[in-house]
């Protein structure tokens, strides 16, 4: 079991995220919330992971332990946990970094009262969980309530992260195996920088009960905007139209590169 220690009191997005993604990583847990005055007992003992209190690694609130991130923004507890632990949860390096600038910064950044003070959501709703009545008689029950919430979200995000990342790994490799077709014909939905990247000009994929047609560069080939069969929708840029069937979005494909 891992001991968390962090403080006691009003609690903040910070200190509510940053034990929620120790929940996270460590699993079984014990939360132990301090005053000021009892951090001599836990502060310096391996036994305990104590964070935003104590001026510790995990603590942002005295000069001793102010850090910030290459960019001038401020890491608060939640940002240099995560910092130091990512890879625990299946983030390599690049999108640890997506993760950070995306959702971590502007919560340290709240945190830390900087200048786009105003820019997590997270940071206002659990700000507003900070009412007892709501969630009984003590703070403890507002915190663990507002711990819940943050799992939950992390997780989502966690997990749409990582997916991105697969995401981003299968889309390189189909288009690699597609390198120099004009026309890729695909089973579902994939970005299509990769494939302009390899030289393809459309991809065409399922969606629903209909068919749709992208074009990989519209800068240089656009879907064309003669009559064509079947067609449910056509972007005004000609990047993007969708047909009731796959022939009809092949075709409108070959038209557009100039063949019958």
């Amino acid at each position: 079991m891992k001991k968390l220690v962090t403080h006691h009191g009003k609690f903040h997005a910070d200190d509510v995220f940053s034990t929620a993604w120790l929940k996270i990583i460590y699993k079984d847990v014990q939360i132990i919330r301090i005053n000021r005055d009892e951090i001599y007992k836990y502060k310096n003992n391996a036994e305990y992971f104590m964070y935003d209190i104590g001026n510790g690694k995990y603590d942002h609130h005295s000069k001793e332990c102010k850090e910030y991130r290459p960019n001038g923004n401020p890491y608060a507890a939640f940002g240099k946990i995560v910092r130091d632990t990512y890879k625990l949860v299946g983030f390599d390096k690049k999108t640890y970094l997506l993760f950070d600038n995306l959702f971590v910064s502007p919560i340290d950044t709240v945190d830390n009262n900087g200048p786009n003070a105003a820019i997590s959501q997270h940071s206002d709703i659990v700000r507003a969980m900070n009412q007892e009545d709501l969630y009984g008689a003590t703070q403890e029950n507002a915190f663990l309530k507002a711990v819940e919430y943050a799992e939950f979200v992390l997780n989502v995000m966690i997990n749409k992260f990582l997916a991105d990342k697969e995401l981003e790994r299968k889309t390189k490799e189909i288009a690699l195996q597609n390198k120099g077709k004009d026309i890729v014909i695909l089973d579902k939905f994939y970005p299509t920088n990769p494939f302009k990247k390899f030289g393809s000009k459309f991809i065409i994929y399922p969606d629903f009960d209909h068919w749709n047609c992208n074009a990989t560069d519209q800068e240089s080939v656009r879907i064309t905007n003669k009559t064509l069969d079947n067609l449910i929708f056509r972007h005004e840029t000609g990047s993007f139209a969708t047909f009731k069937t796959k022939d009809s979005a092949i075709r409108a494909a070959k038209l557009s590169l100039g063949r019958p």
